[in-house]
């Protein structure tokens, strides 16, 4: 075997064992999340809901600013001196320095651009990240560097366990939207001490920055990139926040955060092993091909169904887990399901594609994108309802898959059929599960008892599922099953 062979197979392991430890921290830190989360949605209002989106996604738009794209240039980079590290390291703290100074003081133009003055306070409060944030992103880009994804998955699950128990224990003494930024601002600096003690200790700043523009100039690609697609990811906050107001834009932020869980805790979770994984073996342009639809293989074998089941029983989930008070998003969690899984299939896509060294790719995507999504936008807030926003990102974002997604595999040397063939292969067995679905609530819907109702829904959809696959695509539960075993 030669060594080249003998790299690939062991970076291939390295990634295999990875996504098997991060998975299995993930789902038990994710499963004590949404328990949690539940709980405090009972404690919380849609204005806190509100007041959290709009103060948080100007946090959100300036957090990216100061940790995306270099962080990613030092993982996707081939060698990388030490120095190297603390030159980036000192440029991103300086610039963190200088947004944490720019939100404090702008927090009361935007409360004043959406009309809300109960937003500067937290607005200033969440500044306090940005000096936490370049400790969390170069550490947490050098333990993925080093492949080291157990490390990094105990790290997200402790800081994650413990934010969520003092979120709870905030919302229950009564300190409302309080409750979620203090939440915020505590798992994000756990993630910063412990990163920085488990990766080898504190970086010391250097003001000689000379030798690192190929470091700035893959970073500003996909810094430009990540920039633009939150802007159009959140024209729903930043334009229907101004048009709707704290209180519907709650329920739609709601609406968004329950049907955009399992993509925000799964995708991730690939993306983070896949990246790192794809720039090792970037030279190999099949290799990453064949993984990269194996990864649309199996998120889709997830995914696909998990969605379908959501928009079919959204109206018993949304009335057994939150109340007769939250019965409004119901309906929007419905219509956000294609929308979710859409989005879902497209952000495999960037950590394959950058780590290939095509970046200016996705940045062209998400140029797009955003001008696709934002006279869309324009057009769907003007009914003033939580469903205009929904049934916008329905039509535009049908639009961008197709555009963006094509641009994508045309790169990659991959045709629609190959990647379509990925997709289209669940179909059957979801087909089977979502008649079974229906069946079965049309049939208990005269009980008005949502919790048996639900548990039966899930129960008929998942060994119906499981045995659609069964007949229909038994090679794919095999394949699932050797990554799971794959030591």
């Amino acid at each position: 075997m030669s060594e080249e062979t003998r790299s690939v197979d062991e970076t291939v392991k390295q990634a295999h064992q990875g996504l098997k430890w991060t998975v299995l921290f993930k789902f038990s830190s994710q499963m004590f999340n949404w328990i949690v989360t539940l709980i405090v949605i009972r404690f919380l209002t849609p204005l806190d809901y509100g007041l959290q989106a709009m103060s948080g996604i100007i946090f959100a738009f300036l957090f990216l600013l100061a940790t995306s794209g270099f962080n990613g240039a030092l993982i996707q980079s081939k060698s990388l001196s030490k120095y190297q590290i603390r030159q980036l390291f000192t440029l991103i703290f300086i610039f963190n320095f200088g947004l944490s100074i720019l939100q404090f003081l702008a927090a009361p133009l935007i409360a004043s651009y959406y009309n809300e003055e109960r937003l500067i306070p937290l607005i200033q409060v969440l500044s306090i990240g940005f000096l936490l944030s370049p400790f969390v992103s170069i550490h947490n880009a050098l333990m993925n560097r080093e492949l080291a994804f157990k490390k990094n998955a105990l790290i997200n699950l402790a800081a994650n366990l413990i934010s969520s128990i003092v979120t709870l224990i905030s919302a229950i003494m009564g300190l409302g939207v309080w409750a979620l930024i203090i939440g915020q601002l505590l798992s994000l600096g756990i993630r910063a001490v412990l990163f920085v003690i488990y990766s080898g200790g504190l970086l010391m700043p250097t003001f000689n920055f000379s030798g690192i523009k190929h470091l700035l100039t893959f970073g500003t690609l996909v810094l430009g990139t990540t920039v633009l697609e939150f802007a159009y990811y959140k024209t729903d906050i930043l334009i229907g926040g101004h048009y709707l107001g704290a209180v519907l834009i709650g329920y739609y932020a709601i609406a968004y955060q329950i049907t955009s869980l399992p993509m925000n805790k799964i995708v991730p979770i690939l993306n983070q092993i896949a990246f790192p994984t794809y720039s090792r073996l970037q030279n190999d342009q099949k290799i990453v091909q064949h993984y990269f639809l194996k990864s649309i293989r199996i998120i889709s074998l997830i995914m696909l169904p998990l969605f379908a089941g959501l928009g079919l029983v959204s109206d018993i989930f949304v009335d057994f887990a939150f109340g007769e008070r939250w019965a409004d998003i119901a309906e929007p969690i419905s219509v956000l399901c294609t929308v979710l899984f859409l989005q879902t299939l497209y952000n495999l896509f960037q950590p394959a594609v950058d780590a290939i060294g095509h970046p200016k790719v996705q940045l062209i995507n998400a140029i797009i994108a955003l001008v696709i999504m934002i006279p869309a936008m324009f057009i769907g807030v003007q009914q003033k309802t939580v469903l205009g926003i929904c049934y916008t990102w329905l039509f535009a974002y049908s639009f961008i898959f197709m555009i963006t997604s094509t641009r994508s595999l045309n790169i990659m040397g991959i045709s629609h059929k190959q990647y379509l063939t990925q997709v289209i292969q669940i179909f059957p067995a979801t087909i089977l599960m979502a008649l079974s679905v229906y069946i079965i609530k049309i049939s208990l819907h005269q009980f008005d008892q949502s919790g048996l109702s639900l548990l039966a829904c899930v129960v008929v959809g998942m060994f119906s599922y499981i045995g659609g696959i069964y007949f229909f695509n038994r090679n794919i539960i095999n394949e699932f099953m050797a990554i799971i075993k794959k030591k």
